[in-house]
């Protein structure tokens, strides 16, 4: 548990260095990445963490499925996205997390079968401190920086619940190629 406890701290360093980056409106390198085992290892630290003890998280298995992407900025994505999901799932809820190649998007899903958002709630969930959260923890910051990282990538997150009680759905759609001929030309030069 200490390696991968020293792993992650150092993921934490490049998610936050990158942040900041990010911040700056700098262009990151983004590569061909399969993000399969991006999600892997967040759903594999997330099944570890203690007070998601009682709440299964599992990985869809299917083909791998690759995308231009930025690697930090990807795994802060899915570390938002399913500590979320966490949160928001009963104890003994599941979060399932789907990853596939649709058309010429990547599309990932990840669901919980919590109590779900009123029409309210999903119409400000990717807006900054937007009162979601049931437990009080953390800055309300997560899905709003995963929405602008999402868009910079050339994609799109929208959230999806059927009502109270029904659970949520963040579906997300990446380009399979790279985002824009812009950054094909970047990729070429670099």
């Amino acid at each position: 548990h200490l390696v991968e406890i020293q792993t992650q701290a150092f993921c934490c360093k490049g998610i936050t260095e990158n942040l900041l980056d990010f911040s700056r409106a700098s262009d990151a390198q983004r590569k061909p990445t399969e993000l399969r085992e991006i999600f892997q290892s967040v759903v594999d630290l997330a099944s570890h963490l203690g007070k998601n003890q009682g709440k299964e998280v599992v990985l869809a298995t299917g083909p791998s499925v690759y995308a231009a992407v930025n690697v930090q900025q990807i795994k802060q994505v899915a570390v938002n996205l399913v500590v979320n999901a966490l949160e928001r799932a009963e104890t003994g809820g599941t979060v399932e997390v789907s990853l596939r190649k649709v058309g010429d998007d990547v599309e990932l899903v990840v669901a919980d079968d919590g109590p779900g958002l009123s029409d309210d709630e999903l119409r400000q969930v990717f807006e900054p401190n937007c009162g979601t959260r049931r437990c009080g923890s953390g800055i309300g910051l997560g899905l709003s920086i995963s929405a602008r990282i999402i868009e910079d990538h050339g994609g799109r997150i929208t959230a999806y619940s059927p009502g109270p009680g029904a659970g949520t759905r963040l579906r997300v759609c990446l380009p399979f190629p790279p985002a824009s001929k812009e950054n094909e030309h970047r990729y070429q030069a670099a």
